[in-house]
């Protein structure tokens, strides 16, 4: 069965029984949005409670906050998400269609480019004579897009905030606040389970890619020089993990590699024991949830 077949079935299983369905479906919708059905909701709480206890619950020195989606417009200064928090656009001359210009390119010459510079994706698309995958139209130069919902503040708006396009400025924004909690002792993580928002260019591949989504996050803060003294890293060391390596990624190879934790931190392809604990513990919450 091919990759898009099962898909197929996939969707179709989780449309008939409950699991999920499109966001104002009565509408027309919106592409990108969804909703958990019965089912679909009990699945979704049941691996939230899972990794809360696996990695909140189980661990003395984790902690769960719960931040606002809504946040100020100069939190993504800071951040550097206003200026550097973007996909590259391409526009239909014609139907003004809009596509990501990386994948267009990857659905047509089956060559990852992402992230390379405007100029180099305009040229592969003038090279490969790729048109509009909807009305065969010419493509307009390629943009950079911000991914960033916009909103405004109060009654007479002028006080400009974004919806959050990851859970991770909430732990740092209040990190001198939460390490006080922690009396300012080192190592300590910081936990959130919620939802962020990305207005992507071009929603696809069911859920995989969506502009609505749950992240379940730990930020875990450690002095760098202890980052190979991980109180718990004898205990995993001789788990198993599918690798792929950036190496590998670089030339275009899917296939992971399986090795030990040990043997990975050896070789380099994990930096620290830090690294190596939470791929251990993740590879295993992804067993207990069924998945090979």
């Amino acid at each position: 069965m091919t990759e898009e077949r099962l898909m197929d079935k996939i969707i179709d299983v989780c449309l008939r029984r409950g699991f999920i369905s499109p966001s104002a479906e009565i509408y027309g919708g919106a592409g990108g949005f969804y909703e958990y059905g019965p089912l679909g909701t009990l699945m979704i709480q049941k691996i939230i409670d899972l990794w809360r206890q696996i990695f909140v619950l189980d661990d003395d020195r984790v902690y769960e906050i719960a931040g606002s989606v809504l946040l100020p417009e100069r939190v993504f200064q800071a951040s550097g998400h206003l200026e550097s928090f973007e996909d590259p656009l391409v526009q239909c001359v014609s139907c003004k269609s809009m596509f990501r210009a990386d994948e267009i390119i990857l659905d047509v010459t089956k060559k990852n480019a992402e992230g390379f510079p405007l100029e180099e994706l305009d040229k592969i698309i003038a090279e490969h004579k790729i048109k509009c995958q909807k009305c065969q139209g010419e493509l307009d130069k390629a943009k950079q897009f911000n991914l960033m919902f916009k909103a405004e503040i109060g009654s007479t708006g002028g006080t400009t905030a974004y919806l959050r396009p990851e859970t991770a400025q909430n732990i740092f924004i209040n990190f001198k606040r939460l390490a006080g909690f922690m009396r300012n002792k080192l190592p300590f993580g910081i936990a959130q389970v919620g939802s962020s928002f990305r207005n992507e260019i071009s929603p696809r591949n069911f859920l995989l890619r969506v502009r609505e989504f749950q992240q379940m996050e730990i930020e875990m803060f450690y002095d760098p020089e202890k980052e190979n003294e991980h109180e718990h890293y004898d205990e995993v060391k001789d788990l198993e993990v599918n690798l792929v390596t950036r190496e590998m990624q670089e030339k275009g190879w899917t296939k992971p590699l399986t090795v030990s934790i040990k043997e990975g931190l050896d070789k380099k392809f994990i930096p620290n024991q830090y690294m190596a604990f939470f791929m251990a513990m993740e590879s295993e919450m992804l067993k207990a949830l069924g998945v090979p």
